[in-house]
């Protein structure tokens, strides 16, 4: 599924090369999951004052457990949003955002057998769909490079707090 996304983030990427385009990432907080985690994010401008984004973050994994007792949680998330941008004149650049997120868990738990003769294994995933809203700024540090802000709540199964920050370059 993992190969299926990426994929497609690379699909819409390749469509755009004719718009403004930005590529880059930074670190990211989920408040449910309670984890940092990492963010590649593109935006192509769409019109004058819309952008469209694409943006995968990987939250790092939770391990849990004591000897023998082992679990492991991890989630990824992919998003397509839509920018309003509200303002352009200067160095910052506001807008809301809405759009879709795909988010993807799994979850591995390994506990000795009854007689201490090895492990079982016990292992599951989810997915969920759902709705993206909230807002962000870029700051831009030069001609080529964006600094970029992102606040947005998540509507669906893993309902969440999402803030996100880094750098994105423009290529064209």
């Amino acid at each position: 599924m993992k190969k299926y996304c990426i994929l497609i983030v690379l699909l819409v990427c390749s469509i755009c090369l004719s718009a403004q385009l930005q590529v880059g990432g930074g670190l990211s907080f989920g408040t449910e999951i309670g984890k940092p985690g990492i963010v590649i994010k593109g935006n192509y401008l769409i019109k004058e004052n819309i952008d469209g984004s694409v943006s995968l973050n990987f939250f790092f994994p939770d391990k849990e457990g004591a000897e023998g007792f082992e679990s492991k949680f991890s989630v990824w998330t992919l998003n397509f949003d839509g920018h309003y941008l509200l303002q352009q004149e200067g160095k910052v650049i506001l807008y809301p955002l809405a759009g879709i997120n795909l988010a993807f868990s799994t979850f591995e738990s390994q506990i000795p057998n009854f007689f201490g003769t090895g492990t079982t294994t016990f292992s599951g995933s989810d997915s969920s769909f759902g709705l993206n809203v909230g807002g962000g700024a870029q700051l831009s540090l030069n001609e080529k490079i964006n600094g970029f802000a992102e606040v947005k709540y998540v509507l669906s199964e893993f309902d969440q707090l999402v803030i996100g920050a880094g750098i994105l370059f423009t290529l064209n």
